[in-house]
């Protein structure tokens, strides 16, 4: 009854007050915790229907809802590449260029995403001061959408998530060694009402 309570919390208010923020981004694995509980004296009571029945219901919390695995053969990491990619919501550049430039410098991404990249105050100078973070790199942008990548970008396009939900998914392609791998950046909407 409390984890029911605990679920419905967090979908209608998340994002709203502190304790369905906690609810929303700590993690999952905590709502398991009275699962052990009750395998635990499941035992100690020898019930085996509970502990049948508590014993599957940890099965699915592991499996299909955290997603372990045991792979089939090991795969090789002999010809891996690394690419770091960055993504940062900038707040329409609210602390600085200068600030946001530093960050960057300090990763030193590959690729580089970001969320409410238009300056409300100064729109037409907005993505070539964006450009400064990231010197020489290639652009892809929408709206407030933004792509920077050392590679050459192509492919680019940006496609509505819904009809009223007024944000994009900007998708673009990055090629470099005779590779190329797919990016996507977008503004998640993570409270109720609208609110981002």
């Amino acid at each position: 009854m409390l984890l029911a309570s605990l679920a419905l919390i967090e979908r209608g208010a998340g994002g709203l007050n502190w304790f369905a923020t906690l609810l929303l981004y700590m993690p999952q694995q905590i709502f398991a915790v009275p699962l052990g509980l009750l395998l635990i004296l499941s035992a100690c009571f020898r019930d085996r229907l509970s502990l049948a029945v508590n014993g599957a219901a940890l099965l699915v919390i592991i499996f299909p809802l955290m997603g372990f695995n045991i792979p089939k053969e090991q795969d090789s990491l002999t010809d891996g590449w690394n690419l770091r990619v960055m993504t940062c919501n900038i707040h329409h550049s609210s602390m600085g260029i200068e600030r946001i430039r530093r960050s960057v410098e300090k990763l030193n991404p590959d690729v580089l995403c970001l969320q409410e990249a238009n300056s409300i105050s100064e729109p037409e100078k907005t993505l070539s001061n964006i450009r400064q973070v990231m010197p020489g790199c290639y652009s892809a942008e929408h709206e407030e959408l933004v792509i920077l990548s050392r590679y050459p970008l192509s492919s680019t396009y940006a496609c509505p998530m819904g009809a009223d939900s007024g944000r994009a998914i900007l998708k673009t392609t990055a090629g470099f060694g005779g590779r190329s791998i797919t990016i996507f950046n977008t503004h998640l909407n993570v409270a109720t009402g609208g609110r981002s």
